[in-house]
């Protein structure tokens, strides 16, 4: 109801299924919206006009610029991030790899993120990486006076209030832009700007459940009806709420990376002369897209392929298996796969010469028995002697490494490829953080680390105008604090 509300969906006439209804543009531009109505083109469609354009073109190389690069691809591009927590406020921390300026605006109390750790800062160490901040009264009258005056040098405004909230504040897009014309407003909420969800709070586990995302993790788990008992009913909201924010499909990241293309769109249009425009992106629609396999409707759609009752798969041979000592993951799509694996697996398990798995339709039908029969083989070994053979043997299938991503990405074989970083913190000294996304052949990235609060109070309201004696002012006063 909320991406209809919101007009974030879209009916597209696809030539071989009719009407499709699809998630709708992922940012919403005011001036500059997004065109959709054209089907997904068939193989080779265009492949002869594009051959044809392609002999009229020089096949002559550029001029190639000498010496080394020297600039970040955002430099100049300065961001005011009016948010909380994660899910808005990380897509612009990518960007300041890129080189933007990024002003943290954050309450006097602290980005709350700064207090989800037991060790002061540690919680928000990431997400407030490369940015400056502002520690500001924001329910104070003033506090909007102070914004306009700084909204004039800034160039985006991302912000990720509740519908209403900001102009409750001052500080929504019809209050700025008259300071700013030039301004890119971005709106980066939960639910939406409007009825009936926009003005309620979103939260990972909310998205993830409203989304759709935790029943696609783990409604194979999830009975239709109401459990019986206090027990179970404990037991299955566990697993929903691990479902809409496991790793694998975090409403925080995939609404995170949106916010950031959007941003660095609003960049790009500003850069080409198109801007002062108000802008939208959700974290429910960032999920919506995310879950295009069910979120893409029409006649005759397939049915979406589920975990078994174990959320250990999709199938025999997409699966997560336990070996003598820990677990494999098995993943064959071809039959060339499954005539190597049948091979390999041979001394262990007579799977080529059993009629039940012939073909990849007998093998459907027989899910479970071919399921049956792997478990057992794959329980005689180590998962180190099954990865080693069945590597050399052509079988995708690789030993699980039962630590946390984040142990492997700070270990030996992120620092080998580049993936992590060290930075100096204000708090606690010296420590890895991941490195920039992105990398360019001839533009810069750079690797800041966080920050604390108000770190970058006086720095920030002098660049944008206010003199010392009005900055100790506002100290005084209680309207700002001086890290």
């Amino acid at each position: 109801r909320q991406l209809e509300v919101e007009g974030q969906l879209a009916t597209i006439t696809d030539r071989e299924h009719g009407e499709v209804l699809q998630p709708g543009a992922l940012i919403r531009f005011s001036d500059t919206p997004a065109q959709l109505g054209a089907d997904a083109p068939r193989l080779n469609e265009h492949g002869d006009e594009l051959r044809e354009r392609a002999k009229s073109l020089s096949k002559d190389a550029g001029p190639v610029v000498a010496g080394a690069p020297s600039t970040l691809p955002l430099a100049g591009v300065t961001i005011m991030e009016l948010g909380t927590f994660y899910a808005a406020p990380y897509g612009s921390t990518i960007l300041t790899d890129l080189g933007a300026r990024v002003i943290k605006v954050e309450a006097l109390d602290g980005e709350p993120m700064r207090f989800q750790q037991a060790f002061p800062e540690a919680g928000a160490m990431k997400v407030l990486q490369g940015k400056e901040s502002l520690a500001l009264d924001l329910g104070s009258p003033d506090a909007k006076d102070v914004l306009a005056q700084i909204a004039q040098g800034v160039d985006i405004v991302m912000c990720s209030f509740r519908a209403g909230a900001a102009d409750r504040l001052g500080v929504g897009f019809n209050d700025l832009i008259k300071m700013n014309p030039n301004i890119m407003y971005l709106d980066c909420p939960g639910f939406g700007v409007l009825p009936p969800y926009g003005a309620r709070p979103a939260f990972a586990p909310t998205i993830g459940a409203g989304s759709g995302i935790a029943m696609r993790n783990v409604g194979s788990q999830i009975p239709e009806t109401m459990p019986a008992s206090h027990d179970e009913l404990r037991n299955y909201g566990g697993k929903l709420a691990a479902g809409g924010t496991m790793s694998a499909a975090q409403p925080d990241g995939l609404a995170a990376f949106a916010v950031g293309t959007a941003l660095a769109m609003a960049a790009y249009l500003q850069s080409v002369g198109v801007g002062g425009q108000q802008m939208l992106t959700t974290m429910l629609l960032s999920c919506g897209h995310a879950l295009g396999e069910t979120m893409v409707e029409f006649n005759g759609r397939w049915e979406p392929s589920t975990t078994d009752d174990e959320i250990l798969g999709f199938s025999a041979l997409e699966r997560l298996y336990e070996t003598a000592d820990g677990w494999v993951t098995l993943s064959i799509t071809t039959d060339a796969e499954w005539t190597q694996l049948a091979t390999a697996m041979n001394e262990f398990a007579d799977l080529g010469s059993d009629i039940r798995f012939a073909n990849a339709s007998l093998r459907a039908e027989h899910d479970g028995a071919l399921t049956q029969a792997l478990a057992g083989a794959f329980a005689k070994r180590s998962a180190n002697e099954w990865e080693q053979d069945m590597l050399k043997a052509g079988v995708p299938l690789l030993e699980v490494n039962p630590g946390a991503a984040e142990h492997i990405i700070i270990g030996e074989l992120g620092i080998e490829h580049g993936w992590v970083t060290r930075v100096e913190s204000p708090v606690v000294g010296e420590y890895p953080r991941l490195s920039p996304f992105q990398q360019f052949s001839r533009s810069l990235t750079v690797a800041l680390p966080g920050n604390t609060k108000g770190q970058h109070t006086r720095s920030v309201l002098t660049k944008a105008g206010f003199t010392e004696e009005q900055i100790l002012g506002f100290a005084e006063q209680g309207l700002v604090q001086i890290g």
